[in-house]
């Protein structure tokens, strides 16, 4: 394969990858909405007090996981950055390039996917507002369904398809790189690929997804329904050592 074809199957990764980073679909939006009027103030007390415990159930490791790997994602930019000087070998120089920039891709994702991660901040928000008086209690209900939705609509995000796709695509482009720009043997390019996406999948499988099973089961509660995710068929994507899955479940 020569470096046209190299450049044709980076051209058509970037519009594959292109729309996934403009547009990170959440998980459905309900059906209905909350009738605020019907409620008294008793049933608000109890909504609030249901979304406020189990976003913070979950705050700590939200926060780990967040900052956590955009740490981790830093540092392996820099480290690697900095050993492309560390030899004069050809081949560790092209590793450590191409293995720094994909760290800053990564760190990219979750400084830009979204700007805030809204399980570290969503309970501290909560708190902060005032709820005196029934009319106060009413405002801080509707913030935090809104709050609960994003929360969930994130998590749902990060364990998506598209998440999977995006991260194999990066990776992929990694392998080729190694492989075909750089005119290597194909098990650099593979063993670069395969490294790189183990870390994704860790970043995935890692990240937090309480508020997804949380905001169901308010919804059953409080509303009487079962969420969107439940109604609509979810599509998924992942890559073992054996070969690589897709379909769609329902």
């Amino acid at each position: 394969m020569n470096k046209k074809s190299f450049f044709a199957i980076a051209l058509l990764l970037l519009f594959v990858t292109a729309p996934v980073l403009a547009e990170q679909a959440g998980a459905p939006k309900d059906a209905v909405k909350t009738n605020y009027s019907s409620l008294s103030d008793n049933e608000v007390k109890e909504r609030i007090t249901f979304i406020q415990t189990r976003l913070e159930k979950t705050e700590v490791w939200a926060q780990v996981w967040k900052y956590g790997w955009i740490g981790l994602y830093s540092s392996l930019a820099i480290v690697q950055g900095g050993l492309v000087f560390a030899d004069d070998d050809i081949h560790w120089k092209e590793d450590m390039i191409t293995g720094s920039i994909t760290a800053l891709v990564g760190l990219a994702g979750k400084l830009i996917m979204p700007f805030t991660f809204e399980p570290t901040v969503a309970p501290g928000k909560l708190r902060l507002m005032p709820e005196a008086t029934p009319e106060e209690r009413l405002e801080k209900l509707k913030t935090a369904e809104r709050l609960f939705r994003i929360c969930a609509e994130q998590e749902y995000d990060g364990w998506a398809w598209l998440t999977h796709m995006l991260n194999f695509s990066v990776n992929f482009t990694a392998g080729m790189v190694i492989w075909l720009a750089f005119d290597r043997p194909w098990t650099d390019g593979l063993t670069t690929f395969a490294t790189g996406y183990a870390i994704s999948l860790l970043d995935i499988f890692t990240q937090p997804t309480n508020a997804v099973r949380d905001r169901r089961e308010y919804l059953k509660k409080f509303r009487g329904l079962e969420t969107a995710e439940n109604d609509e068929p979810e599509f998924f994507f992942a890559l073992s050592p054996m070969g690589f899955s897709a379909g769609i479940r329902f």
